[in-house]
């Protein structure tokens, strides 16, 4: 975690964790604002910033006052997709910034091999269908936080 405190657990107590912290990274407004209502359910999850595309997101992830823990990232982004920017986010941090870098979660509506395969050849922890349960997506969060 970027704060030197030890992950949430996926079944710890939350008021004894951090929040994990989250960005969404997603083109479409309305899908962005259901990901964050859908993970505001939460107490342990935190959206803590949005981008809509790849120049938004990097800027997040540069600022010193922003740490995160996680990153939802849209596999399907206009200019930049989410491989390359998931490439590009995880070089940010390898480049001795001093942050640890956050845990990528791809994110489609298509449960196609190939877009998987992309994401995690880049880097990604985790991917899962949008079209999907909220709670597994959660728990998606949760595992990879969890270094699972």
């Amino acid at each position: 975690m970027n704060d030197k405190t030890p992950p949430p657990e996926a079944d710890g107590d939350a008021a004894m964790a951090s929040p994990i912290r989250v960005m969404v990274v997603e083109d479409h407004p309305a899908i962005r604002s259901g990901l964050r209502m859908m993970l505001g359910t939460d107490d342990r999850v935190r959206v803590v910033a949005e981008a809509a595309n790849a120049e938004e997101a990097m800027a997040v992830a540069a600022a010193e006052d922003q740490p995160l823990d996680v990153v939802l990232m849209d596999v399907r982004l206009p200019g930049k997709d989410g491989v390359e920017l998931t490439r590009d986010l995880l070089a940010l941090y390898t480049g001795g910034n001093g942050k640890l870098a956050p845990r990528v979660i791809g994110l489609s509506m298509h449960d196609e091999p190939e877009f998987r395969r992309r994401m995690i050849e880049a880097g990604a922890s985790a991917y899962v269908i949008k079209s999907g349960a909220a709670r597994e997506m959660l728990d998606a969060i949760r595992q990879v936080t969890a270094g699972r």
